[in-house]
């Protein structure tokens, strides 16, 4: 027994150093979660975590909402704008340039070099931006001299305009192009209002949700990390749980593997099979005796039946043998008398008593047999009582420890929970107290679609103005003279003018603003492809060297772990959250801890658990199993129960007999005689005795079985007490041999190869809870989708949604002005076909030239030469349906006034046409002095 506690003492120390080692080192490192799980801890060392897994992140509800919105995109407007960006400015940013400013030191920028550095990079921005600030230069400029110009009848000023075949056809061109410049401004104006409704609505709701979504996706993922860190606690906790139970049966698991050994080679399980089988025979004989007992009393009772029955049958016979006389004398009545005498079966009771007592003896001895092997694993365990008490001490502060974590993860949830709360914006004015609102905000998201709308209004002034002046004009458009034309078609000529003028007015206002928001817009687009496919972090933060001291180190990894060697870049961990990776991949945990020093430290361990089975020793030289008082007692146990003075024989004379005589033949005789009897009423009785003998008979035979039983019973019994002679002694040479070979050697190298595999199991055991940790640290702790969502999310709103809003905007405002100057070009020369004119206009032909050739001169008509020019504006007058009495300028060339002559025609008469008489007074005409 002492040995037996020092391969105790060693394996628990065995174990203690194994469990403290590994969770002192280990756990102590580990951040504390909450889960239930029920792991199985299998005989091989595996563990099996199936029921174990970490609770799934469940996003923020809102994400698809969010991406809903994606479909109220004005793809086509967009894609315009942005096309458009692409194709005067390359993709991309100037990162080579960023890197020397990085390089240069960002507090010693040479302004200068970086801007024409800048400059030659967006140069095609620029080159655009220049055009537009020239644009809202000169635009006034030229809006003012040509309204001198026209003061100064001309640019189309002086209403004066000459009449041609082409003049119809022009008037039908200029008014299409107008037209067609009209609706072309149109488009882009409504162009603008739908650009104008996405950034204030749909931009503005993405804006909303991606704000909401982030505060809530924030929190969400903070309680999963907290309630993941926690299962991953409790999972720690069922794993010390059952370390625990281990530990505590320490004795049993030795023994248990110790066991196969002592029952297979120490000949334990003969003994134990003997022990069985010694007590099962004195079992046996103690059931049979009470067999016996019973038969022997059943036998008595109805044996004694019997010899009353036979005596009352005797008496009655005699009396009728008496009564025939003669003719009965053949009837012999003694043959109704018992043959034996069973009342001499000997009393069992002491025997009975004596073999239970010793039943109970041989019973206490196994168990004691027993007890002596099984107290082995409670006597290890009470010598190592206070080791193991000393070591869940410092398993108790390892889970104090852990429990002051998990506090610390809860207060930072909490915080993040108060953050998140903070940050919220009310959604009602009433719920602000003071602060602002989503409400407020939509306020002043409608005060800039108010003002867009301003704006694209200004642009609908110009294209009514066109449009009503074409249609006034055009509709009402009189054919004949310029000054003959409708009031209505003038006054289409005034709207026109007018919208020219307010295009001059609004041009350099829409410049300004489209010139501002293409500068700041058209760049920040440049920002969007390299955010969305993370090359802005690739060619800048995440370069080595960036951002930090010397030409080498993360920037990423001095700013997290304050450890420039660690290399860690943004693009890799955004990439790794997109696959939805544990944070440990992601943010590469692995430089703050890593799992490897975890395994190495177990294998330091092993080789400590080899030092340390070496060292144990088993001295089995004192170890008893069999005591002389045991062998004693076996030896006696068949003198105590008095059945070595059981007599078979006694039984075997007894119980051979036959009970009685034959007692049918005797019952035939009784009916022969009375068969033959002229005594009817001494036959009659004769009948009745032969069928009591009848009976008697079958009790007889009856008794007569209980014998035979009882004397098998018997017979058992005698092989029953041989059987215990022959378990008795070899439950001794069982005992004898068991002990004999547990003093061996060979046990305790029995005892160090359990030791070996207790301390082997526990060690897999820890190498499993390691590597469920790992799996679940590596690949399911913290799954960094969210960040990737978020960013994601956050990229989009800015990109696919502000900024792009944005451009669409300056896209369309600019499309729009674009076609201004066609607009005014086309305008003024249209305006001029649907004015009233105040003069007509006449070409004063000049002097032809004499020709020296006589023969050619001698060849013009002479018609034409005495006519004049005013002899052939006659015939053309007349040809138009003039006639003599025509008085009107048109028809009389020839009236002279006091205006100043303007010129002479070849008649040397003045070249002015007369005023209109009284003659068009019917027209209604007015002096058209008013117009510029």
């Amino acid at each position: 027994m002492t040995n037996m506690y020092t391969t105790t003492r060693a394996t628990t120390t065995t174990t203690s150093a194994f469990v403290f080692y590994f969770l002192l080192m280990f756990l102590s490192q580990v951040s504390p979660a909450n889960a239930q799980c029920n792991p199985v801890l299998k005989d091989d060392g595996s563990i099996n975590w199936d029921s174990c897994t970490l609770s799934p992140h469940v996003p923020a509800g809102g994400f698809q909402d969010a991406e809903d919105l994606k479909d109220d995109i004005p793809d086509g407007l967009v894609d315009m704008a942005n096309g458009f960006v692409e194709f005067i400015q390359r993709k991309g940013l100037p990162y080579e340039e960023i890197r020397k400013l990085e390089e240069d030191g960002f507090d010693n920028i040479n302004y200068q070099d970086a801007g024409q550095e800048l400059a030659v990079w967006y140069i095609g921005i620029i080159v655009c931006f220049c055009f537009g600030v020239l644009f809202i230069i000169i635009m006034p400029i030229i809006a003012l001299f040509f309204c001198c110009c026209r003061c100064c009848n001309n640019c189309g000023g002086k209403r004066i305009q000459k009449e041609t075949k082409a003049m119809g056809c022009k008037q039908v061109v200029f008014s299409l192009l107008l037209l067609c410049i009209t609706i072309v401004i149109g488009f882009g104006m409504a162009y603008s209002n739908t650009g104008n409704d996405f950034l204030t609505t749909t931009s503005w709701d993405r804006t909303k949700d991606t704000y909401d979504l982030t505060l809530n996706e924030v929190e969400a993922y903070s309680n999963t990390v907290t309630k993941q860190l926690n299962e991953i606690f409790e999972e720690y906790q069922v794993f010390d749980k059952e370390m625990r139970q281990q530990i505590d049966d320490r004795g049993n698991q030795i023994y248990k593997l110790t066991e196969p050994y002592l029952k297979e080679q120490c000949g334990l399980s003969d003994l134990y099979t003997s022990y069985e089988e010694f007590i099962n025979a004195i079992n046996a004989s103690l059931i049979t005796l009470n067999t016996m007992e019973i038969l022997q009393t059943e036998i008595s009772k109805e044996s004694a039946a019997l010899s009353r029955d036979l005596k009352d049958i005797q008496t009655a016979l005699n009396d009728v043998v008496n009564t025939c006389g003669a003719s009965c004398n053949g009837i012999d009545t003694t043959l109704l008398e018992l043959n034996t005498d069973l009342s001499q079966l000997p009393d069992l009771n002491n025997e009975i008593d004596n073999v239970t007592k010793v039943l109970e003896e041989a019973e206490k001895y196994e168990q004691e047999a027993r007890d002596t092997i099984d107290s082995i694993p409670e006597e290890i365990n009470n010598s190592t009582k206070d080791q193991v008490d000393e070591f869940y001490k410092e398993l108790d502060n390892i889970n104090d420890t852990l429990a002051e974590g998990i506090e610390e993860v809860e207060d930072v949830n909490k915080e993040v929970s108060e953050f998140v709360d903070d940050n919220k914006i009310p959604k009602t004015k009433d719920e602000a107290d003071g602060d602002i609102s989503i409400e407020e905000m939509d306020e002043y998201v409608d005060y800039v679609k108010y003002g867009f709308i301003g704006i694209t209004c200004s642009i609908l002034l110009i294209v009514m103005f066109n449009i009503g002046g074409m249609a006034m004009g055009t509709f009402t458009y009189r054919r004949g003279s310029p000054m003959d034309r409708s009031k209505c078609s003038n006054a289409g000529g005034n709207v026109l003018m007018f919208g020219v003028f307010l295009s001059f007015l609004f041009f350099w206002i829409l410049m300004f603003v489209v010139s501002v928001f293409f500068l700041i817009f058209s760049i920040s687009y440049q920002v969007c492809d390299p955010l969305q496919t993370k090359e802005l972090f690739r060619e800048t933060i995440d370069q080595p060297g960036f951002l930090v001291n010397g030409s080498e180190g993360s920037w990423v990894g001095e700013t997290l772990y304050n450890n420039k060697s660690y290399n860690v870049s943004i693009a890799d961990l955004l990439e790794s959250c997109e696959m939805n990776q544990s944070a440990y991949h992601a943010f590469q945990l692995h430089y703050l801890f890593d799992f490897n020093d975890v395994y190495k430290a177990v294998d330091d361990l092993r080789e400590e658990a080899d030092k340390l089975i070496d060292e144990v020793e088993l001295d089995t030289s004192d170890f008893e199993l069999i005591t002389e008082e045991l062998e004693d007692s076996v030896n006696k146990i068949i003198d105590d129960s008095s059945l070595n003075e059981f007599n078979i024989t006694e039984y075997q004379l007894l119980l051979n007999k036959n009970l009685t005589s034959d007692l049918e033949s005797f019952a035939k005789t009784l009916n022969n005689t009375a068969d033959n009897l002229n005594n009817a009423t001494i036959s009659n009785q004769l009948y009745s005795i032969s069928h009591d003998v009848t009976e008697a008979d079958e009790q007889a035979k009856a008794v007569e079985a209980l014998m035979n039983e009882l004397l098998e019973e018997a017979e058992t019994l005698n092989e029953e007490i041989i059987e215990i002679q022959s378990t008795g002694n070899e439950t001794l040479k069982a005992a004898t041999y068991t002990e004999s070979k547990i003093k061996e050697n060979a046990t305790q190298q029995a005892v160090k190869d359990s030791t070996s595999i207790y301390t082997d199991r526990l060690i897999k055991y820890a190498e499993s809870y390691v590597d469920h940790l790992t799996q679940e640290v590596e690949d399911d702790l913290a799954p960094c989708g969210s960040i990737s969502n978020l960013y994601n999310l956050f990229v989009d709103t800015v990109c696919d949604f502000n900024i792009d809003a944005m451009n669409t905007i300056w896209f369309t405002l600019g499309w729009s002005i674009f076609f201004f100057i066609p607009s005014i070009i086309f305008a003024v020369k249209l305006a001029k076909y649907y004015r009233i004119m105040d003069d007509e206009y006449i070409e004063v032909p000049k002097p032809k030239k004499k020709k020296k050739n006589k023969k050619n001169r001698d060849a013009e008509t002479p018609e034409e030469d005495e006519m004049g020019a005013d002899s052939i504006q006659l015939m053309e007058n007349s040809r138009r349906g003039a006639t003599n009495k025509d008085v009107t300028p048109y028809a009389n060339p020839h009236y002279r006034h006091d205006s100043p002559i303007l010129g002479y025609n070849d008649l040397g008469g003045a070249g002015v046409p007369p005023p209109a008489y009284n003659y068009g007074e019917h027209y209604n005409i007015t002096p058209h002095t008013d117009y510029f």
